[in-house]
């Protein structure tokens, strides 16, 4: 109980329902300017509800050049059972470890690394939903670089860049891994998840100076933590991103990408796209907790103003966003399809 209070101290571990509740008032604020509540539907006309919640990940990756993401393999939820999954990594040439993920989900929902055959069939097992099932990127960094698109002049800007920091810890050759965590600002809060998920690892002793990697998914909620690196924008950045998405029919959105040297990104080299998001994406930079809550709050309605600009745009172009209907039958679906997900795959 502690522990929970303690956390509500930091804006970047308030429950969703409270650190987003301002965001309804520029929702409507906005939609009531648009004469459309969802309005943000139509900024990405190159993917169903622009990557709005429900949107299928294997369409956004289907628009982005092939050779920039990783090898992704898309699974029917409906062939799992009849599928050769041995068979299926020979023709993708996949070997483990890979990333698995539900085809729709935000927010780092069940994205593992998988290590074997056998973690794969207990992952799939678990639910029955659509999966990507992706080539592992073993580079060293990832970064999150939020663009937009002026739908008329087509220029490109970068409004947020977040560094990432995986959560791992150094030994000392004494100390076991949950005492160091406790010691660690974001650590300590995975602790009770590392003790569902991997309880063993929480007893060991590593040597000193060895470095332990707790966690490969950049997400926030897995104790990755996420610095401001605005400070990185510049125009051989900006040119990486526009040679991406100039020819997309994409808007707005944020990638998250892997790579080796922020100065071999900004020459275009040694980097790849893991995911783009949408219209429901964050300028994830904000969650530096050295960030005051009022500048937070400022640059998400500024991405809001934006993409209301590119919704009009769109419009004009005949792009219309969802019906009001439509929008709240989408939300409807998508809070169903998280309610019946198990998220404990490592218990089948």
């Amino acid at each position: 109980m502690l522990k929970a209070i303690g956390k509500l101290r930091y804006w970047e571990f308030w429950p969703l329902w409270l650190a987003n509740s301002p965001l309804v008032f520029f929702m409507f604020y906005f939609g009531m300017r648009a004469r459309k509540l969802f309005f943000f539907t139509n900024v990405n006309p190159a993917f169903e509800n622009s990557g709005f919640v429900y949107s299928s990940k294997k369409e956004i990756l289907d628009t982005l050049p092939q050779d920039k993401i990783p090898t992704s393999v898309f699974i029917n939820k409906d062939a799992i059972a009849s599928l050769d999954l041995e068979q299926l990594m020979q023709e993708h040439k996949l070997e483990f470890p890979i990333i698995a993920k539900p085809d729709k989900g935000e927010r780092g929902l069940l994205v593992e690394k998988l290590e074997s055959l056998h973690d794969l069939k207990s992952y799939l097992a678990a639910n029955t939903l659509d999966y990507i099932l992706q080539e592992y990127i073993d580079l060293p960094n990832e970064i999150g670089i939020f663009f937009h698109k002026d739908p008329r002049s087509k220029q490109i800007g970068i409004s947020s860049v977040c560094l990432k920091e995986f959560l791992s810890i150094t030994g000392d050759g004494k100390s076991t891994v949950e005492m160091i965590l406790l010691s660690n600002f974001h650590g300590k809060y995975q602790v009770d998840k590392i003790a569902l998920k991997n309880p063993e690892v929480l007893t060991k002793v590593l040597s000193k100076n060895e470095k332990y990697l707790l966690e490969p998914i950049g997400n926030h909620s897995r104790g990755t933590a996420f610095y401001n690196g605005n400070h990185l924008i510049d125009a051989p950045l900006t040119s990486v991103i526009e040679s991406i998405v100039k020819n997309m029919d994409a808007y707005y959105g944020r990638f998250d990408i892997k790579y080796n040297k922020i100065e071999e990104l900004k020459r275009g080299e040694n980097y790849c796209i893991l995911e783009l998001n949408g219209s429901a994406s964050e300028p994830t930079h904000i969650y530096d907790r050295n960030i005051p809550i009022w500048k937070k709050y400022s640059t998400i309605y500024q991405h809001w103003k934006i993409m209301f600009y590119i919704s009009k745009e769109n419009m004009k172009k005949g792009n219309v966003p969802v019906s009001f209907t439509k929008g709240v039958k989408t939300l409807h679906a998508y809070y169903k399809y998280l309610g019946g997900i198990n998220k404990n795959w490592k218990t089948i």
